[in-house]
């Protein structure tokens, strides 16, 4: 289950997504995934807050690696939300 701090993140990412998604990243986190579904949103959001007190443009690109849980599903609902988390599986 997620913690409310990531829940409320999760939820404010549609506020702006369309003006961030045309924006060049000046850095790119990539990390793999695998049966990670209770962790992503927390993951992204701890990491999104530390580049953005950096002033940073940015990506986020996780590699799911073949997972049996609702990795993707949970990827594909954060990259709707917010065009800078991306997801390669």
């Amino acid at each position: 289950m997620m913690d409310r701090q990531a829940e409320n993140w999760e939820e404010s990412l549609s506020e702006s997504n369309e003006t961030r998604s045309f924006v060049r990243p000046v850095l790119s986190v990539v990390t793999p995934a695998f049966n990670e579904e209770l962790n992503l949103v927390e993951f992204c959001r701890q990491v999104s807050e530390q580049i953005e007190r950096l002033g940073l443009t940015w990506e986020i690109v996780i590699v799911d690696d073949g997972s049996s849980d609702h990795s993707s599903a949970v990827l594909s609902r954060l990259h709707e939300k917010d065009a800078r988390i991306k997801a390669i599986r």
